[in-house]
């Protein structure tokens, strides 16, 4: 979307098979040696994921991938598609010459779902290919799960009817960093940073009581082998670190360590056309004279923006919450302010392309007529920051902009999973060692602890940073303990 804005993607558009053609015959080469046919384990390649749910449905370009991937693969592995339990969807998404499979959650139609896959694949074996162990979670909303009793009722109903089954997911593991993504649709939600799914096993990879249950069915049908069972890896208890602001966000110098890309723009760019695929803008522009008192800005936002009117906290802009107006109370303001978040992309759904920034500033309803200063940062690196010098101590909300934190402990022996407490703090990114952790938002939830897997750990003195956006806690601490939290959770239902 940077180099070619008018892409149009997941379709036989030139400009896009350009790409997907150098990508997959990069990927495709390496993973060759791999296939079961030349000795690997991989027996199984997936041409296209859910084609069937986009409106698109281009004939020539689910053909041309298959071509692709046919010229690598040859008939060392099986080609197949995958699509939800619809007559549209499996329609769409099915490509001749390529295996058909269906996915579904726990249901009482298992019959019903494998006849509408017999429609499209007529031979061979009934395939879920993605079968529900539980289900992605949004911020704001109850950690999503599944009953083990409902999955292992519906797996033995597969199995006994000789379907073959993949468990999605059976190890969910972490969104670090900002690869969390998000759902669209009538409102933009993102996903939390954990992606523990409720899978048998936990994000720490660690067996539940749902893996020994799916254990224990399976072994109904095929004999089990002769291994050692899994256990819960041991957790460390870190204890509880106090953290010290050491740098504004705002600050020149801060700024200057962090910033990836800089420019003045006579409307605001959006992420793509600043080649920021993940982070932050500042779009910054002087205030018109003879403001209305109040002045009302409007705007679009993709996907969270702090305003800021003369180094003040404003209000907030919300794509999740259709927040597009905001009244601004000083009308001798000179500058306008505006720290936008990109909160994960659209990965399912007809609209994918997802463009990052704000759109149509208006203020009492007039266009914006000054220049944009706009800076970049991804915040893939915080090497940088001078964590030598601090800052006025402060708890509470951030009226001024966000603040760096930091802070160091101590782990004496070899280093152990453990888990961050964000409890009590707004909302933030976290790193631990130059790791970096994701998102926390615990006033919004579910998820309030951030995993951290001991491979990130040392022996001796570790360092935890923190950029938190908008409330300091007023114990100026975060705890690290030995067990996930997801707060409340709610059973996930699926249409049968």
């Amino acid at each position: 979307m940077t180099l070619e804005p008018e892409i149009k993607m997941r379709t036989n558009d030139l400009r896009y098979m350009r790409y997907v053609e150098i990508y997959l015959n990069e990927l495709l080469t390496r993973i060759k040696p791999l296939l079961r046919g030349n000795g690997g384990p991989i027996i199984m390649v997936q041409v296209e994921n859910e084609y069937g749910s986009f409106h698109a449905c281009d004939l020539a370009y689910k053909q041309k991938l298959r071509d692709i991937m046919t010229r690598h693969i040859e008939s060392k592995a099986l080609l197949y598609t995958t699509d939800g339990n619809t007559d549209g969807a499996l329609r769409c998404g099915v490509i001749s010459g390529v295996y058909a499979t269906i996915d579904f959650g726990v249901s009482t139609n298992v019959q019903n779902n494998f006849n509408l896959m017999r429609r499209y694949q007529p031979t061979g074996p009934y395939v879920n290919s993605e079968y529900y162990s539980g289900w992605l979670t949004h911020w704001g909303e109850h950690f999503q799960t599944v009953q083990t009793q409902n999955f292992t009722k519906t797996l033995a109903t597969m199995l006994s009817m000789n379907a073959s089954v993949n468990i999605y997911m059976f190890y969910g593991g972490t969104n670090f960093g900002f690869s969390a993504g998000a759902n669209g649709g009538d409102k933009y939600w993102p996903q939390i940073t954990s992606y523990d799914y409720d899978a048998p096993l936990t994000e720490a990879g660690d067996p539940t009581e749902k893996y020994f249950a799916i254990r224990d069915t399976i072994g109904q049908f095929l004999p089990l082998p002769n291994l050692p069972l899994p256990t819960v890896a041991p957790k460390g208890d870190y204890g509880s670190i106090l953290l010290k602001p050491v740098a504004r966000f705002f600050d020149n110098e801060t700024r200057s360590l962090f910033t990836t890309t800089m420019g003045v723009y006579n409307t605001p760019p959006t992420f793509e056309k600043l080649a920021i695929a993940r982070g932050f803008v500042l779009y910054e522009t002087n205030l018109p004279e003879n403001m209305k008192d109040p002045a009302i800005l409007r705007a679009n936002i993709g996907d969270r923006g702090l305003v800021y009117v003369d180094d003040y906290l404003a209000g907030t802009l919300s794509r999740t919450l259709k927040i597009n107006a905001l009244v601004l109370q000083n009308p001798y303001a000179k500058r306008l302010s505006i720290l936008v978040e990109n909160q994960g992309h659209l990965n399912f759904g007809n609209i994918i392309e997802d463009w990052k920034g704000i759109f149509n500033v208006k203020i009492d309803d007039k266009p914006t007529v000054n220049t944009w200063k706009v800076t970049g940062f991804s915040m893939d690196d915080i090497t940088p920051l001078n964590t030598s010098t601090s800052v006025i101590s402060m708890k509470g909300n951030l009226i001024n902009g966000p603040i760096f934190l930091r802070a160091t402990f101590t782990i004496a022996n070899e280093p152990l999973d453990t888990y961050l407490n964000t409890a009590g703090w707004g909302k933030g990114v976290a790193y631990v060692n130059g790791h970096n952790l994701g998102r926390y938002w615990p006033v919004i939830g579910p998820q309030v602890t951030l995993y951290i897997p001991a491979i990130f750990l040392k022996k001796g003195e570790n360092e935890v940073i923190i950029l938190e956006l908008e409330y300091i806690a007023t114990n100026l601490k975060m705890k690290f303990q030995t067990f996930a939290d997801f707060g409340k959770s709610e059973i996930k239902q699926f249409p049968n």
